[in-house]
């Protein structure tokens, strides 16, 4: 009986299904990141020789760098991008460094591969290409994207922190799709502008944008990307104090009569002369009636007097 109760156990532990163990050591994204290799090393020439250096840095939820792991880059928004090594290991301090190389301006979208963890981190990182014959440097910062609101039918306004550095004006990038960007403005305002109005969107459709500053021919990073619905949870614009006080002195003039607004004095005079000849004709209407009431009575008494005396 001993026998045959361990061989079921024996049965059970090689047949049944076993609990599927996820590896404490994933790369997490708050931890991981991918940063310019020196300052302004990922922001070159687009002439397909120049290199932009970015080094990869990944770390688990508990901030252990992941020694060892095989890693790789990859950009999906630029056909020209060339990535070396095109495959590579992570150092002690889950670091290693990649040079990409493009024929491509703007800003490309930087994807990190864990091979080793089959984790894929999506858009984190960029590095941007401008034009060969452009000897502006970008800026030095991108610009924070603060808020998108929704404040009409088919409306957002944008808000945003300036970039730091040399900005001769912003840029628009936005999709329908989160780092798919297939709309945008290539100039927004000035180096002072913090915010701006996107128009003509589809009502009841996310947005996803970003902005970035640009020097001259030599475009920056892009911002933190904002996302808003079209039409849902409408903020009006606030109206301005001299727009209000317009209004108020507009409604005042006409003196409506139905509406009740903030009425000046000369309003008030002609509504108290008005009532006062109302009451005036509704007393005068009255005076006859009661004239004619009184001697209609007196009629009847009459009559009925003279009935009464000659039945004596």
């Amino acid at each position: 009986m001993k026998r045959l109760s361990a061989f079921i156990v024996l049965l059970l532990f090689l047949f049944l299904p076993a609990e599927r163990v996820i590896a404490a050591n994933a790369p997490d994204r708050n931890g991981s990141s991918i940063t310019s290799t020196t300052p302004g090393s990922d922001q070159v020439r687009a002439d397909g020789v120049t290199k932009a250096y970015v080094t990869l840095t990944l770390k688990d939820a508990d901030g252990n760098p992941l020694s060892g792991d095989s890693v790789s880059l990859s950009i999906t928004n630029d056909p020209s991008a060339v990535i070396s090594p095109a495959l590579a290991n992570l150092d002690g301090n889950g670091k290693v460094v990649f040079t990409i190389t493009s024929t491509h301006e703007g800003v490309d979208i930087i994807t990190a591969i864990d091979n080793s963890q089959s984790v894929t981190l999506t858009g984190l990182g960029t590095v941007t290409f401008y034009a060969s014959d452009c000897y502006a440097f970008p800026p030095t910062s991108a610009p924070s994207l603060l808020s998108v609101i929704s404040i009409a039918k088919d409306k957002v306004k944008l808000n945003w922190k300036k970039a730091t550095g040399t900005v001769t004006h912003y840029a628009l990038s936005y999709g329908k799709v989160s780092e798919n960007y297939i709309y945008g403005a290539a100039n927004i305002g000035n180096q002072d502008t913090t915010e701006y109005t996107v128009g003509s969107l589809a009502i009841g459709t996310t947005y996803y944008f970003v902005v970035r500053a640009v020097n001259n021919c030599a475009p920056g990073a892009f911002s933190n990307e904002l996302s808003a619905t079209v039409g849902i949870n409408i903020t009006p614009t606030p109206t301005s104090k001299s727009q209000a006080e317009s209004e108020t002195q507009t409604s005042a003039s006409e003196c409506p009569s139905s509406t009740p607004v903030v009425i000046s004095e000369s309003c008030d005079d002609n509504e108290v002369n008005s009532n006062e000849n109302v009451t005036a004709s509704k007393t005068t209407n009255y005076v006859p009636l009661l004239f004619m009431g009184i001697g209609f009575l007196a009629l009847i008494c009459g009559v009925a007097f003279y009935l009464k005396s000659r039945k004596r």
